[in-house]
């Protein structure tokens, strides 16, 4: 398995040996298109109807306000 924090550790310390100008443009392009195609953060990503919607559901899970697999599948017309 692979061990994240290691293998940060050695690419750092191979980062301070390069000197080649042409690498470290590479690296700089590949963090540069990491940042700008992968989204990291969801949560900023979605509309605020949709936050508002997410967490009134974790507040009726939280209240105990949920209904159980089998009682919906018990009358499934009722809940469409």
């Amino acid at each position: 398995m692979m061990n994240i924090q290691a293998d940060i550790s050695w690419i750092k310390s191979e980062l301070t040996k390069v000197d080649d100008p042409e690498l470290i443009m590479v690296f700089k392009s590949l963090l540069k298109y990491r940042a700008k195609h992968i989204k990291t953060d969801w949560w900023d990503e979605i509309s605020h109807e949709e936050k508002d919607e997410i967490l009134a559901g974790v507040e009726e899970i939280n209240s105990g306000d949920v209904i159980n697999h089998d009682k919906v599948m018990a009358n499934p017309r009722k809940w469409s």
